[in-house]
């Protein structure tokens, strides 16, 4: 089936899909393009990044660095209705409510994101929202379990900062590394220092503080002398 379609930003370079399949096993899109031109705004330093795309792709991806380059990292956000949406895809999808975020990630997120390469908070979003709070947590967790912990706290106005939403899942590895090579000068810390509070999600399945990324979070909270909120419970003993 014939499945061309046009990127907004990109008029002349017109689309053809076929299915392709990811190292995660699930299908996807891979698109083909009949012409692309290199983008002047990166640098040649991403150019491994791309060596294994389609030409397409890499004009998708590009397409989306650009975009997430004028979309300052504190506004990678999202607010209580997008996770109440999240929390019903999920449901949907028929998925086991333990499901952690690296299943959420590959059967949800990615394939809602893959045609656009945005994170999925800037494709809810489109020109972003600013993070009232910093969230950290667990990718052992269960992402319902953790959503409800986040409800549960009746911040009614407030925008989450949740690093599986507020980055691109669908980059190539290369090029999310590079995006977060530099903890201190990562969107991670980036968005918490203009964030309000720090949420800590614990949760019945993993130690938060297996994961380094918590640990480095919580050290530049005591830096940046962020406030710290705690929500969700403890593992069992």
């Amino acid at each position: 089936q014939d499945m061309s379609f046009q990127l907004a930003a990109q008029d002349d370079v017109k689309l053809y899909v076929r299915p392709y399949r990811m190292s995660g096993g699930h299908q996807f899109f891979e698109e083909w393009s009949v012409s692309a031109e290199n983008d002047p705004r990166l640098t040649k330093s991403w150019s491994k990044a791309f060596e294994q795309l389609s030409i397409t792709r890499k004009a998708v991806v590009r397409n989306a660095m650009c975009r997430l380059a004028r979309i300052p990292p504190v506004e990678w956000a999202v607010g209580i209705a997008d996770l109440h949406e999240l929390h019903k895809t999920i449901k949907a999808k028929k998925m086991d409510y333990r499901a952690t975020a690296h299943e959420v990630v590959d059967q949800v997120i990615c394939q809602a994101t893959f045609k656009t390469a945005y994170p999925w908070a800037i494709q809810r979003t489109r020109n972003g929202k600013k993070a009232t709070h910093f969230v950290s947590h667990s990718w052992a967790e269960s992402v319902m379990e953790f959503i409800e912990a986040l409800i549960k706290l009746n911040l009614a106005d407030a925008a989450f900062w949740i690093c599986f939403l507020a980055l691109p899942q669908t980059w190539p590895s290369e090029a999310l590394g590079r995006l977060l090579a530099t903890p201190f000068q990562s969107p991670f810390y980036v968005a918490l220092k203009d964030c309000r509070e720090m949420v800590v999600v614990r949760n019945t399945q993993a130690n938060v503080y297996d994961r380094l990324w918590c640990t480095f979070e919580l050290l530049a909270a005591v830096m940046l002398e962020t406030d710290v909120v705690v929500a969700g419970e403890m593992p069992a003993l």
